[in-house]
């Protein structure tokens, strides 16, 4: 009789991809309605053959070290970046996830984004809604013609370059790991980070986090930025040093933010930026299409039974 193992979803799925890991073991699924506590997960993690996690839950070294069981970490969306890659590397944990999987539904809501923040979309509906008609309502601006800023040229950032084409924009593009060649055929020019923050009328983030991106939108980048420039986040709130940000909308640095992402997930009131003038804020669902979560939850969860069923998993092994 094949082994039976035992599987743990930090935040539950409804999908029948979940039925194929019933059929290999016991399944278990934490809370919908929150982030596990750290100890709580650590505990529901240990004994476990694998974990399955979304960008809420961060799995950490300890929780490794004392998962004896553990072969194969599963993270639904883009490669996770909430995961101790040194400890499973030195434990022999796999890590596997869903290239591009959510890339589309993550450019076009950038573009929502933009787009709804230019034409102030949020304040004429609520302005509508509470009697108002068109006339006491600041006039908003085109997207043609404006020079945008995409940081990070990954599958979503070429892919939010490749919606913007339509508009006539001038596209600037920022990432050291991208050529001049890759760039090009975008519509791209690549430019240092700094040059990009103090031309683009659209600043848009899609980078991951590292040591040297962590807050790279920090107080000297905020003030490079043109007094009316727009921010987009819809990768990691921890590319942007939140403090800074706040400070910049409330005194005018610059025009204003849209923000789907945050430092610390999930926020509420008082957040500062929740608060924050000329932003609008989502909770974190720039992903969540009917598509994108059909393509996450199917395809992590295939490369997770590969793994556990010893065959060739599509996602290279942590270098």
């Amino acid at each position: 009789m094949s082994e039976r193992y035992r599987i743990f979803i930090t935040e539950p799925k409804d999908h029948p991809a979940v039925e194929r890991l019933r059929g290999l073991g016991e399944v278990r699924q934490g809370p919908q309605d929150r982030r596990m506590e750290e100890r709580e997960l650590a505990d529901a993690v240990r004994g476990v053959h694998a974990v399955l996690i979304t960008s809420r839950d961060r799995i950490t070294r300890p929780m490794i070290e004392h998962a004896e069981n553990l072969r194969v970490i599963g993270k639904f969306g883009a490669r996770p970046e909430n995961v101790d890659w040194d400890a499973a590397r030195a434990r022999g944990v796999r890590i596997v996830w869903s290239p591009e999987a959510n890339s589309d539904s993550v450019a076009e809501y950038t573009v929502l984004f933009i787009l709804a923040h230019l034409r102030h979309l949020v304040e004429a509906v609520d302005h509508l809604r509470r009697g108002g008609w068109r006339n006491a309502l600041v006039p908003g601006r085109e997207l043609r013609g404006k020079t945008v800023g995409v940081v990070g040229l990954g599958n979503v950032g070429s892919r939010v370059a490749r919606c913007l084409g339509g508009f006539e924009v001038t596209l600037l593009g920022y990432d050291p790991f991208v050529s001049e060649d890759r760039a090009a055929p975008l519509g791209i020019r690549l430019v240092a980070l700094p040059e990009l923050l103090a031309q683009a009328d659209v600043v848009s983030l899609h980078a991951m986090v590292t040591p040297d991106s962590q807050h790279m939108i920090d107080e000297r980048a905020l003030r490079r930025m043109k007094p009316g420039a727009l921010l987009v986040n819809t990768a990691r709130g921890a590319l942007i040093d939140e403090d800074a940000l706040a400070r910049a909308l409330t005194e005018g640095w610059i025009g204003g933010a849209c923000l789907d992402v945050f430092a610390g997930e999930p926020v509420a009131p008082p957040h500062r930026l929740l608060a924050a003038p000329r932003t609008i804020a989502s909770p974190h669902i720039a992903a969540q299409t009917i598509e994108a979560q059909d393509r996450e939850v199917t395809q992590t969860i295939e490369e997770v039974i590969s793994v556990l069923e010893g065959k060739e998993s599509a996602v290279p092994p942590p270098a």
